[in-house]
């Protein structure tokens, strides 16, 4: 069987969408990738991403629970079973969202409204509160591009790059060379705000923080960029708490990527506001822009099929900020797309759930936890890999993708289509 090489294809690994990736092929085969991390290489090779030794398994069909044992069916009854489940719940709730393509996307969160579901994304903490805002007040976005020429101080904030998007720093953010950042890093002051040491804090001003201690922080940065006197700086050394502040009076273009870390607890909503309203202060004397660091490869993609296709209401009454604030009770159903839903539960929500009787439906393209658990497993063909679809980059840019290797098993989407039609609403 002869070979062939698939050039610039854009990586469904993460936020980053990178469009570099080239991909050596022998039939159906994936020999070789190129320009690729870690994360994206376990997409193409179907390979744990932190264990790329290690295989990450693929379901071999659709399953429905049988007992204690799960059976082999088709599509159709795999479907006509998930419909039958759906329609005598409760509550209905849809969770992950945020690794599917867009136009899976709009197809979940049309099905979801008809059902009068709750959505729970997997990047939920980050990606509520940012809709929360942006639909009072705005932020200020740009494009990774931009990051690339013009960025000369970068922070991270509760965000480990390294582990949410390994190429953000070495494309875009901190080592690339761009317009004006002709040196890469050594054109650029990056600091890393986050609970403990990471990677990047031994080439970066690092600023370390204890727990709960990210709006004390906050609203002593305001204060002295302002150029006030300090009463309160938490548990941070205020010589680093200077150095930052230092950098951001100095800046000529300044980049925040924040990601979910702040977000958990009581402060979350307090902290985005403050932090945009951070942003804001400083465009009126420099350039100052706020992106949000997601992990999953289309969150934004939610993001913006909420924005598209939702009343301003729709966060506070449809979308759950974090799967953790979930108390299962009888007769939900939760459709988990995409991610391993079980896996995120607390030990009691685990327990509640077996108490109460709740039936998982499962669509994903792995046998994850929550896949070989459900009541119904539909198995799906992966998005960017082997079946097209729309993916949003993590500064909100569309970007297409393509499949270039042949699925076994219909899109999500098309999953989705067939299920809607059993249920007949």
């Amino acid at each position: 069987m002869s070979e062939k090489v698939v050039t610039s294809i854009v990586c469904p690994g993460c936020g980053c969408l990178c469009d570099d990736i080239d991909v050596r092929m022998e039939g159906n085969s994936v020999l070789q990738v190129n320009n690729v991390c870690s994360w994206g290489l376990g997409r193409f090779t179907d390979s744990k991403k932190f264990a790329q030794k290690k295989e990450r398994k693929r379901p071999d069909g659709h399953f429905v629970l049988d007992g204690d044992s799960r059976k082999v069916v088709s599509l159709e009854d795999a479907c006509s079973k998930a419909a039958e489940i759906i329609m005598a719940a409760g509550r209905v709730f849809f969770y992950g969202l945020c690794q599917s393509g867009n136009r899976a996307q709009a197809k979940i969160y049309d099905l979801g409204k008809k059902l009068g579901a709750t959505f729970i994304p997997s990047e939920g903490p980050l990606v509520t509160l940012f809709l929360e805002e942006s639909k009072s007040a705005g932020f200020s976005l740009c494009t990774l591009e931009e990051v690339r020429n013009r960025a000369d101080v970068v922070v991270f904030w509760g965000a480990n790059p390294i582990h949410s998007c390994p190429r953000l720093v070495t494309r875009y953010a901190l080592f690339a060379r761009g317009r004006f950042t002709e040196r890469g890093e050594e054109d650029r002051k990056a600091f890393i705000v986050d609970l403990n040491p990471t990677e990047l804090t031994k080439v970066s001003n690092r600023v370390i923080l204890k727990e709960g201690d990210d709006l004390a922080l906050l609203r002593a940065l305001r204060v002295l960029v302002e150029g006030k006197k300090v009463e309160e700086y938490g548990s941070v050394k205020p010589g680093e708490v200077k150095n930052l502040a230092e950098a951001l009076k100095e800046g000529q273009y300044i980049a925040f990527f924040c990601g979910r870390g702040p977000f958990y607890g009581k402060t979350g909503r307090v902290f985005i506001s403050e932090l945009i309203d951070l942003v804001r202060f400083l465009n009126k004397k420099t350039d100052c822009v706020l992106l949000p660091l997601a992990t999953d490869f289309n969150t934004m993609g939610f993001y913006q099929t909420v924005l598209r296709n939702g009343p301003a209401e729709v966060v506070e009454r449809s979308i759950m900020h974090d799967v953790r604030e979930w108390v299962p009770a009888k007769g939900d159903v939760v459709i988990g797309i995409g991610n391993d839903f079980i896996w995120f539960l607390s030990d009691e929500q685990k327990a509640k759930m077996k108490e109460e009787g709740v039936s998982v439906i499962s669509i994903s393209s792995y046998e994850t936890l929550s896949h070989v658990n459900s009541a119904v497993s539909l198995t799906c063909a992966l998005a960017g890999i082997e079946v097209g679809d729309v993916a949003y980059r993590l500064d909100c840019l569309p970007v297409e993708l393509k499949g270039f290797r042949e699925p076994k098993f219909p899109s999500d989407r098309e999953i989705l289509e067939m299920l809607e039609n059993y249920l007949k609403i």
